[in-house]
C-alpha cells in the first residue's frame, strides 16, 4: 500500500543529511524493491498533490520552503530564545524565536508563528519567526524549589524545559518554607515580559536527598504514586539526565 511509504518519505527528507534526489535516486536510497516501485511513485504523488513534497532543481524531490505562517510544538531555550518545531515538516527545518518574539510561549506549546526571510548565510536563506497565537498549552505543573527573594516567593523549575521562575503569591505560614521541592501549577500564564503566576499544590520535600530528588522526577513525568524498586532506579537513571 501506498500510506506504508508517505511518512517514511518524508522523514527521509526531513534528514539532516538529505540532498535532493530523484524520485529513482530517492527509491534506491530507501531500498525499495522493483516490485514495490509502483507504490512507491503512488506515494510521491499524494505527496505532491498535497503539496507536501515539491519538485526543485533537476526534477529532484524535496520539501516545500518556509511558508510565512508555521504551526508547531515551540521549544524553548535557557537563554531566552526558542525554535517552533512544524507539524508539518519543510527545507528549511526549526523555526528561530527571537527573545522578543516568543509572545508568552512556554515550552512544549502548540503555536502559530509568523515566518519572515532575514538573510543569507552560508549561500541558504535564514528566516525569524514572531509567536502570534498560543493554540495549546502544553504543560501546566511544574517540579522546582521554593525559593525568596526581597519578600517575594517564586519557584524555580527543574531541568531545561522553563528556565524562567515562577511567582508564588501566598505561601501561608504553615506551608511550604524556601529550598523545598514543591509542585506547582500554572494559574497565569506569562504575558508582555510578566512572569508566569503559580500555586503551590504538593510540597515534596526539602530539595538535595536523593529520595526527594527522585520523587521529583517521577512527579515531573506524570508517574504512579506506588512502584517496584526497578521503576524506582529507572527514575534515579532519568534524574541523572534530567540534571545533565
Amino acid at each position: 500500500m501506498p500510506e506504508q511509504y508517505v511518512d517514511a518519505i518524508m522523514k527521509f527528507l526531513a534528514g539532516r543529511e538529505y540532498q535532493p534526489l530523484k524520485e529513482g535516486q530517492l527509491a534506491r536510497q530507501m531500498g525499495v524493491e522493483d516490485k514495490q516501485y509502483g507504490e512507491f511513485r503512488e506515494a510521491v504523488k499524494r505527496l505532491r498533490d498535497a503539496g507536501r513534497v515539491v519538485i526543485g532543481a533537476k526534477n529532484s524531490l524535496t520539501l516545500p520552503p518556509m511558508g510565512s505562517s508555521v504551526v508547531g510544538t515551540y521549544r524553548s531555550n535557557p537563554k531566552g530564545f526558542g525554535f517552533v518545531v512544524p507539524d508539518e515538516p519543510n527545507s528549511h527545518g526549526d523555526l528561530f524565536i527571537p527573545p522578543e518574539g516568543t509572545g508568552g510561549a512556554m515550552n512544549g506549546d502548540t503555536v502559530v508563528a509568523r515566518a519572515a526571510a532575514a538573510g543569507k548565510r552560508g549561500g541558504e536563506m535564514v528566516y525569524r519567526g514572531e509567536v502570534v497565537k498560543i493554540i495549546r498549552r502544553g504543560e501546566s505543573r511544574f517540579v522546582g524549589t521554593l525559593a525568596q527573594s526581597d519578600g517575594a516567593w517564586f519557584v524555580m523549575p527543574d531541568g531545561k524545559a522553563l528556565v524562567t521562575p515562577i511567582v508564588v503569591r501566598d505561601i501561608g505560614e504553615a506551608g511550604p518554607k524556601a529550598g523545598d521541592k514543591v509542585v506547582v501549577e500554572i494559574v497565569k500564564y506569562p504575558s508582555a515580559g510578566k512572569l508566569p503566576v503559580g500555586v503551590i499544590v504538593e510540597r515534596l520535600g526539602v530539595s538535595g536527598s536523593t529520595e526527594i530528588e527522585t520523587l521529583a522526577v517521577i512527579r515531573a513525568h506524570g508517574l504512579a504514586d506506588e512502584f517496584s524498586p526497578a521503576a524506582l532506579e529507572d527514575a534515579r537513571a532519568a534524574l541523572a539526565s534530567f540534571e545533565g
